[in-house]
């Protein structure tokens, strides 16, 4: 299956680039597999990014959600974004 991962403002940075492509073997896994692969391939710390920023799975928050128990499936999009505050 194909996951596409897009990066936002210093995530960006972190990853060293705006999006990735993570091919895992099967037809679903879990978000934490995921998170492994990044860290595999591009040196990239999701769990950081859970604890400090937004994770998006299909644009919908996912933050809270224990990533062990989060399922993804082919053609599904994770992104992560920083926190914004301003007023």
């Amino acid at each position: 299956m194909e996951i596409k991962v897009k990066f936002f403002l210093n995530y960006q940075e972190d990853a060293g680039k705006e999006k990735e492509v993570i091919n895992i073997a099967g037809e679903t896994a879990k978000l934490e597999k995921v998170y492994s692969c990044l860290e595999e391939k591009i040196d990239f710390d999701p769990e950081a990014v859970q604890n400090q920023g937004i994770v998006l799975l299909n644009d919908r928050v996912v933050n809270n959600q224990d990533p062990g128990q989060v399922e993804v499936k082919d053609g599904d999009s994770i992104s992560f974004m920083p926190m914004v505050s301003g007023g």
